[in-house]
C-alpha cells in the first residue's frame, strides 16, 4: 500500500484518539465547571496523550519490521516481545509520572488512557491501518 495511504491511516487513528481525549476533557469541564473541572480534564487529556504515544510506538515498530522482509519466525517473535515490553515500560513510566510527578488525578488519567485504547480498538475494527 502506498506510504501516503498509511500515513493517512496513522493520522486518522491518532487524530481520533486525540479528539476523544479532548472531547472527554470538555465533557468534564462542562459537567464540573471550569474551576473544579479543569484539573480533571487535564488528567483525562494526559491519559489520552499516553494512549496516542502507545499507538505511535506500535506503528513505528510495525514499520521497522516491514522494512526487514525475510526475517525468520524466531526473530519476528523476539521483535514482537521487545515491542510489547518497550510499549509497556513507556506507558507505565508516563502514567507514573502523571500521578507522582505531575500530581494528576489517577482515575481521570486511567480513564483517558482507557478511552484512547478503546478508540484504537474501534479504529482497528473499522479498517485500521492498511
Amino acid at each position: 500500500m502506498p506510504t501516503a495511504t498509511r500515513i493517512a491511516g496513522v493520522r486518522r487513528i491518532v487524530g481520533a484518539q486525540a479528539l476523544m481525549a479532548l472531547l472527554a476533557g470538555l465533557v468534564v469541564v462542562g459537567t464540573q465547571g471550569w474551576n473544579e473541572g479543569w484539573w480533571v480534564a487535564a488528567s483525562v487529556m494526559y491519559g489520552g496523550a499516553v494512549a496516542c504515544t502507545n499507538t505511535l510506538l506500535l506503528i513505528w515498530r510495525l514499520r521497522r519490521c516491514e522494512k526487514r522482509p525475510g526475517l525468520d519466525a524466531g526473530r519476528q517473535l523476539r521483535l514482537f516481545y521487545l515491542s510489547s515490553l518497550e510499549r509497556f515500560l513507556v506507558v507505565a513510566a508516563l502514567l507514573v509520572m502523571a500521578m507522582v510527578a505531575l500530581g494528576l488525578s489517577p482515575l481521570a488519567v486511567a480513564a483517558g488512557f482507557v478511552l484512547g485504547q478503546l478508540t484504537l480498538l474501534v479504529a482497528g475494527f473499522m479498517g485500521g491501518i492498511k
